[in-house]
């Protein structure tokens, strides 16, 4: 599941966080692989950013999350800002759970 440098890799069909079902991966970066996944439980699709299994990386998506959640607070009605549903830990993995929206700022520059 992990590579050396703390990568998760998980295939299609694999259920993760107990209700996310992968679907496909869509990029891996330098910090996380990031997935396309379905909720189980809100019957949604939804992206997962799954960071590396290190420490420093797992600090970071906290502090991802809590800017994602200040900006979610401000913006209610998710007119300016991608919607936050929450993390979770899975394997030593911090997991961001956000929309699913369109194409990432990478591919877009």
């Amino acid at each position: 599941m992990d590579d050396k440098r703390g990568r998760m890799f998980v295939s299609a069909g694999k259920v993760i966080g107990k209700r996310y079902r992968v679907v496909k991966e869509l990029s891996d970066g330098a910090f996380s692989n990031v997935y396309k996944c379905f909720d189980l439980k809100k019957n949604i699709p939804v992206v997962i950013k799954c960071y590396r299994s290190m420490q420093s990386y797992g600090n970071c998506a906290r502090s991802e999350s809590a800017v994602m959640l200040a900006l979610n607070k401000v913006d209610k009605e998710n007119k300016h800002f991608i919607k936050y549903y929450g993390h979770f830990s899975y394997h030593n993995h911090v997991c961001v759970v956000i929309q699913e929206f369109g194409m990432s700022l990478y591919d877009a520059f």
